[in-house]
């Protein structure tokens, strides 16, 4: 696995429209062969300055798989006009620290849990409902019977009760990975009049999700 490092410099009154776009666009990345996981992070420091950090399998992933590909037009469409100056990428790899998950269960689950947050975030039924088995149970705690069962009933509530929100976007707070199952800490915005907090846990068996764990305050 390697990491891929960009330092994002986002011209002045823009950070506001670039973070939106952002979360359309990353569902680009997401979806591309050989990644892995990525995350965005604010300066505190410096105004309009950002980290962007994406894992992939190999360089070749990010180099020729993504940059090579019809997909990344439409991410510099998206994304490139917001930076001054453009940035510079580099690559890195591990030599110490915690480890990040990176056996195969471990990888396979954290990559169908970024892939239905970005749909999520997009609002793509389609690819949201792609993330799950078709009999998909979603648990409600201390409820003991799903509160969702099956695709087409998960396909219903997310297209009428979610991706009708036009203000719907799910921010990760926390996230924690133990073998095939991901434990996220999410903010939901856009679904009640103010934001609320709420813990997912997603079981994911052959790198799909067949049940989820919802515990929101």
């Amino acid at each position: 696995m390697i990491l891929e490092s960009a330092p994002l410099q986002v011209k002045p009154g823009q950070s506001a429209a670039f973070e939106a776009v952002f979360r359309e666009a990353e569902r680009i990345i997401a979806a591309m062969p050989g990644y892995r996981s990525h995350e965005l992070q604010r300066c505190l420091e410096r105004e309009g300055h950002y980290l962007l950090l994406v894992r992939w399998d190999s360089v070749e992933a990010h180099e020729v798989g993504f940059r090579q590909s019809a997909p990344y037009q439409d991410w510099k469409r998206l994304l490139h006009h917001f930076y001054d100056p453009f940035p510079t990428v580099l690559h890195y790899e591990k030599i110490g620290g915690i480890p990040a998950p990176d056996e195969p269960v471990a990888r396979a689950a954290l990559a169908v849990a970024e892939r239905q947050l970005a749909a999520y975030n997009a609002r793509d039924l389609e690819a949201f409902a792609a993330c799950f088995a078709p009999d998909i149970a979603v648990y409600r705690p201390p409820a003991p019977e799903p509160a969702i069962s099956g695709i087409a009933a998960l396909r219903e509530f997310y297209a009428k009760e979610r991706f009708s929100k036009p203000g719907l976007h799910a921010e990760i707070l926390g996230r924690i990975v133990m073998g095939s199952r991901v434990f996220d800490h999410e903010r939901i915005h856009g679904v009640r009049e103010a934001p609320f907090e709420m813990t997912v846990a997603y079981d994911v068996e052959d790198g799909i999700i067949r049940r989820v764990y919802g515990f929101a305050d």
